[in-house]
């Protein structure tokens, strides 16, 4: 009785702390650019896609930081979905600054998964905040693209 009562109190507080977070303002846009299509959002695999990031009312300084992922989920049944990092996470300032807002991102087939539907996902989060979840965060997504199986 006292251990489970124990275990509901700290899953409670666990669920209090991871919830509690102050999430960082502002709207992400996310455009697909047409460079490397072969079809209207439809790659070959191994294919660079390009894509333009924007924020909007997003507080740009050395205490945001924005990292970049890509979901997948296949339409035509199997596994749940797939997440993997698209670009790893640095402060909005060094990403504005390295990528002038235009990223790219190598489809790597043994990892993007051919006949799946994706899309890319950037997420932005305060520095001094600790990485969890980031379906907790302020995100952005780009429209869904698909990969053709070779």
């Amino acid at each position: 009785m006292i251990k489970s009562m124990f275990l509901s109190l700290l899953f409670f507080c666990s669920l209090s702390i991871a919830t509690s977070r102050t999430p960082v303002p502002g709207t992400i846009h996310v455009h697909l650019l047409p460079e490397n299509q072969i079809a209207n959002k439809t790659y070959r695999p191994s294919a660079t896609v390009y894509y333009s990031i924007e924020f909007e009312n997003v507080p740009v300084n050395d205490n945001v930081n924005v990292g970049v992922e890509i979901r997948g989920s296949n339409p035509a049944g199997g596994p749940r979905g797939y997440i993997a990092i698209a670009r790893s996470t640095s402060s909005i300032n060094d990403f504005i600054k390295e990528t002038n807002n235009k990223v790219q991102f190598k489809l790597v087939p043994t990892e993007i998964f051919a006949g799946y539907s994706w899309f890319l996902r950037p997420f932005v989060f305060y520095a001094n905040d600790s990485m969890i979840s980031t379906n907790m965060m302020n995100s952005g997504s780009s429209e869904m693209f698909n990969v053709l199986k070779q």
